[in-house]
């Protein structure tokens, strides 16, 4: 193997219980809204919440990711990213060990804040299409997880998949 990509979205989303340090109720409500985020099996609502830098930059050194593919980012309007700034004993536990409850349920997510874009994304085919924003919150997400990005996808069609 040459490279390893990560595939994620540009917000977080879980099912069932378990720790999500960045649900918000607003930004599940906009995801719901516009059809998305739905159990495909079950049709239960997923659980949604900013981007969680944190547990994605684990994932991506525990599983040794060179690349990052960022899907639904025609989801995304308004931008937030839940940053590292934890105190630092919380920090290395949860690069460790992201999924230990205790550790987590004591973190307070500390955003980065990005301005939104209002225009859609659907219809970009080229970086350059992206608003500018958008293009600045993307690589927010590449540096903050350490991967480069490589791919960029703006809805369900092959035609709405960037390649970097």
């Amino acid at each position: 193997m040459d490279r390893v990509m990560g595939v994620l979205k540009a917000y977080t989303t879980r099912v069932g219980e378990g720790p999500l340090p960045t649900e918000n109720s607003e930004i599940a409500d906009m995801l719901h809204a516009l059809g998305r985020e739905f159990g495909a099996t079950t049709g239960r609502p997923r659980r949604c919440g900013w981007f969680d830098a944190v547990a994605t930059r684990h994932a991506t050194m525990v599983n040794g990711i060179d690349e990052l593919a960022v899907t639904n980012v025609d989801g995304s309007i308004r931008s937030r990213t839940f940053g590292s700034a934890l105190p630092t004993a919380w920090a290395s536990s949860v690069r460790v060990h992201p999924e230990r409850r205790r550790v987590l349920s004591r973190c307070e997510p500390v955003y980065l804040d990005f301005p939104g874009w209002r225009k859609s994304t659907t219809k970009a085919r080229r970086w350059m299409d992206l608003p500018a924003p958008c293009r600045t919150y993307l690589k927010a997400l590449a540096e903050l997880t350490g991967a480069k990005l490589s791919i960029v996808s703006v809805g369900p069609s092959r035609d709405q998949t960037l390649f970097l």
